[in-house]
C-alpha cells in the first residue's frame, strides 16, 4: 500500500497539472465518441488508489469484449482502456485519462480485466479469443510466445480500425515506485492527446 500511496500523491499533483493543458479537439468534439458509448453504464473506479480523492465526474464506461466488438463491427469511432484497479501503472494513468475525457466531453470505454474475481490474469477475461482476433497484432509476446494483454493498454479506434494504441504509462516511469514528475505527467498527457488526435 505504500507504493500506491506514493503513486497516488504524485498522480494527484500531476492530475492538477493535466487540467491546465491546451484544449484539444478529438472525436468527441463532434460528439462521435460520446454518442457511440453513451449507452454504456458509468464505470466504477472506486477501487483505484489513484482515484480515491478524485471528485470529478467519471467519464469511463464499462465495456466487455463483446461490446467492443459490436462497436468495431459498426465501424465505430471511440477509445477504450484495458485495465484493473490493483495494477500500479493503471492507477497512474487513470486520473490523466479521465481528466482528458472531461476536458473533451467524451466517454471512454473501460475493459476491466479483473471484473470477475476468478480472472487471475488478463488472458482469462471473457472473450479473450475474440480480443486476440481483433487486437492480437498490437499485443506483446509473453515468455511462452503467446500474445498477452498487458495493462494499461489504450486503443483508439476510428471507423472500426485501430489508428493508435499504447501499452504502459511512460517510458520515463522506471518502475512502480517511481515518483510521477511533471515531465512524466506531460509524457502521459501527450500519449493520450496523440491517440485522441488520431480520432479527428
Amino acid at each position: 500500500m505504500k507504493t500506491f500511496a506514493k503513486i497516488k500523491n504524485a498522480v494527484m499533483v500531476g492530475a492538477v497539472v493535466a487540467v491546465s493543458c491546451v484544449t484539444l479537439t478529438a472525436c468527441s468534439g463532434s460528439g462521435e465518441g460520446s454518442e457511440a458509448l453513451s449507452k454504456y453504464e458509468k464505470a466504477d473506479l472506486s477501487g483505484y488508489e489513484g482515484m480515491k480523492d478524485y471528485n470529478k465526474e467519471i467519464m469511463l464506461v464499462d465495456m466487455t469484449v463483446d461490446d467492443i466488438k459490436k462497436e468495431v463491427d459498426k465501424n465505430g469511432t471511440f477509445a477504450f482502456v484495458a485495465s484493473y484497479s490493483t495494477c500500479p501503472y493503471c492507477n497512474v494513468i487513470m486520473p490523466f485519462l479521465n481528466d482528458y475525457a472531461i476536458q473533451e466531453n467524451t466517454k471512454v470505454g473501460y475493459l476491466d480485466t479483473r471484473k470477475n474475481p476468478e480472472w487471475k490474469n488478463n488472458m482469462e477475461i471473457d472473450g479473450y479469443d475474440t480480443f486476440l482476433v481483433m487486437f492480437g497484432n498490437y499485443l506483446r509476446l509473453d515468455e511462452n510466445e503467446k500474445r498477452h494483454l498487458y495493462v494499461p493498454h489504450m486503443f483508439f479506434i476510428k471507423n472500426g480500425k485501430v489508428v493508435y494504441n499504447f501499452q504502459g504509462v511512460s517510458e520515463l516511469l522506471e518502475n512502480e515506485d517511481s515518483t510521477v514528475t511533471d515531465e512524466i505527467a506531460e509524457d502521459i498527457k501527450l500519449k493520450i492527446k496523440e491517440g485522441f488526435d488520431e480520432l479527428k
